[in-house]
Formats: structure tokens, C-alpha cells, sequence
């Protein structure tokens, strides 16, 4: 086979060049603060209501250590579902620049990209077409 035929035929396909997808830590990291306070707020209602003689109002410290406790981690795990229910990810193909985001396809081809700028302070990606419209993704 030689080597013209072959980029003959693949000459319509496409093919990924480079991808990238948002750094998730401090989103994680900041999701986990909140489930920690409460889980040790939880544990040390416990701990001082399992150490001290019964009070008046022992039942309610208890139960509220309890239900501290048992959110704290609620919280946290549906927080870290949310994340990862959100996928992002910015593609270079050898066709054009694609952004995928929680399955929704948006594809520019490279033709009809006029300017393209990344923000680091907002972290996005801002793409102008030929036409004036602009695209923004998040990096």
C-alpha cells in the first residue's frame, strides 16, 4: 500500500490531537470541609453526652450527635456524585475543537475559529468564530 492511498482514505476521518478536562481537587477539597465539620461536631456531641451523667436534655444532645453524625457523610457523598455526574472535557481534533459537557457536543471547526484565549483567572477557554460568535468552555 502506499503511503498517498492511505491518507487518501483516512483524509475525511478524525482524529484526537489532545484533551484535557478540569482539575477537579479543589472542587473536592472544598466539598469535603463542610461533611468533616459535621461529622466531628457529630462525634464529640457524642463523645461529651457518653462521658457526662445523664441531663435534662441528654435525649436531644444524643440524637442530635446522631443525626450530625449520619448527614455529615450524606453531605459529602452526594456532593462527590455531583462531580463526577458533571463531565467536562475540552478536545483538539485533527478536524476542529470539540466541548463536551455532561454529553452535549459542541464542535468548531478549525476553518471557522477566528481568535482563540484561555483565562487563568476565570479558568475558560474563550473561542471567536468567523462569524462573531463567541464560545466559552471551562479549562
Amino acid at each position: 500500500m502506499d503511503l498517498d492511498e492511505g491518507d487518501e482514505r483516512d483524509a475525511g476521518r478524525s482524529f484526537v490531537v489532545e484533551w484535557f478536562r478540569p482539575r477537579i481537587l479543589g472542587r473536592l477539597l472544598r466539598g469535603s470541609a463542610i461533611p468533616a465539620v459535621l461529622i466531628a461536631a457529630g462525634a464529640s456531641v457524642l463523645a461529651v453526652m457518653g462521658s457526662s451523667p445523664p441531663a435534662a436534655y441528654s435525649e436531644v444532645f444524643t440524637i442530635l450527635g446522631l443525626l450530625l453524625t449520619i448527614v455529615g457523610p450524606a453531605l459529602g457523598i452526594r456532593h462527590f456524585f455531583r462531580i463526577l455526574r458533571e463531565d467536562r472535557c475540552l478536545i483538539f481534533t485533527s478536524q476542529g475543537l470539540t466541548y463536551d459537557r455532561d454529553g452535549a457536543h459542541h464542535h468548531v471547526r478549525w476553518e471557522t475559529i477566528d481568535d482563540a484565549t484561555y483565562d487563568e483567572a476565570l479558568d475558560r477557554v474563550f473561542v471567536t468564530r468567523e462569524d462573531g460568535e463567541h464560545a466559552r468552555g471551562d479549562a
